[in-house]
């Protein structure tokens, strides 16, 4: 193993305060291999790296290159709250985050995506570039936008793209922010009683990472006032495009039926506020129209198409946190190769150690035991 590698795996020893026994008792292995794979005669596994790593408070991807921790700067979606209130939520949210993201990357478990980002035809017009970023986005997932729930949306985005998504608590006034640097790409939603608003964050912060706006280095040094405006209207416009694919809503309108608009709004999850711009600028609606369509809210809708029940569930689940789960299924699939501990899922859970080892690690007996079909 390179020197510089061992060098900060000693660095990591020293500033535990534990001796060479001590710390060889934690990573699982005898005094003896951890002298040898100090003095470079044997080579340290990926197990014994995670578990260093973590002794260290490091990432691995920290032990083996040494690369320095990261400056946090996001593309934000805010409304009444500071930029760098929303920036501190921020770190804390994507800070565990990006450091298993890391770790994954390290041990090869690192989820691949199925598509990565285009190149922008036209990047000066916000109109342009955002219909075609949607287009583009559209023909990479795996499903129509009809029908498809908060939950599997979030999935899609994050297996398609290879963006993982959190859902939590965020400062009021700050509906989502993003974040990306090489091949870490996040979204962090607002927990919300407003399944539409969380639906239309996702897209929007999607748009941005698409296009390149959330980059560290572009947020930070390259994006004028007059640019992140621009940035900001192109995220709308995909939004608006992606969640309302033309092709869905010119089949959905041609059956001509009763509360033909409404009932797409509900389909697609989103405002009718939003749907009645698209409409508007798809060509559908006139002026009045528009303005009808969107003097309702989704709850109104939810009535009007006697379908409160499903509304009130979408609300109430967009108002639960949820983890990376790609990241989460990298690090169990490390785990039961024998590569990585499970400390990383219980503090991303918010589990403790003994918990998490008997919801992953153990096989309990699901159903009764027997055929129950058998005669008495």
């Amino acid at each position: 193993m390179d020197e510089p590698v061992i060098g900060r795996i000693r660095q990591i020893i020293e500033e535990s305060g534990e001796t060479q026994q001590k710390v060889a008792e934690k990573i699982g292995i005898d005094a003896s291999k951890l002298t040898k794979s100090l003095s470079g005669t044997r080579r340290f596994t990926s197990l014994e790296l995670a578990l260093l790593a973590q002794l260290g408070r490091r990432t691995v991807d920290w032990v083996l290159t040494g690369r320095p921790s990261r400056s946090w700067s996001f593309a934000h979606r805010l409304s009444a709250v500071a930029p760098e209130v929303a920036n501190k939520a921020g770190e804390g949210a994507v800070r565990a985050i990006a450091e298993f993201h890391e770790n994954l990357d390290a041990l090869g478990f690192l989820p691949e995506r199925r598509a990565d980002r285009p190149t922008l035809a036209h990047p000066q017009s916000y109109v342009r570039s955002g219909n075609e970023l949607a287009k583009w986005a559209l023909r990479h997932m795996p499903r129509p936008m009809v029908g498809t729930s908060n939950a599997t949306l979030i999935a899609d985005i994050e297996d398609t793209f290879g963006i993982d998504v959190v859902t939590t608590e965020l400062p009021d006034g700050c509906d989502g922010m993003s974040y990306a640097d090489g091949d870490l790409r996040l979204i962090v939603l607002a927990s919300t009683d407003g399944a539409a608003r969380q639906r239309y964050t996702l897209a929007h912060e999607l748009g941005h990472i698409l296009a390149g706006d959330a980059e560290e280095s572009v947020i930070r040094e390259n994006l004028g006032q007059g640019e992140r405006n621009l940035a900001e209207r192109r995220a709308d416009v995909f939004a608006a495009s992606f969640l309302a694919p033309a092709e869905e809503v010119t089949t959905a309108l041609a059956k001509q039926e009763a509360n033909a608009q409404e009932t797409l709004a509900f389909e697609l999850g989103v405002s009718p506020v939003s749907l009645s711009w698209r409409l508007k600028n798809l060509g559908f609606v006139t002026e009045s129209e528009r303005r009808q369509l969107a003097s309702l809210s989704s709850r109104d809708v939810a009535r009007l198409l006697d379908r409160s029940a499903e509304q009130l569930e979408r609300d109430r689940l967009s108002q639960q946190e949820r983890p990376p789960m790609r990241l989460l299924r990298g690090q169990l699939n490390a785990f039961h190769a024998g590569q990585a501990t499970l400390h990383p899922v219980a503090a991303l859970l918010n589990l403790d150690l003994d918990t998490t080892y008997r919801i992953f690690a153990s096989t309990p007996s699901e159903s009764p035991a027997g055929n129950p079909e058998s005669s008495d």
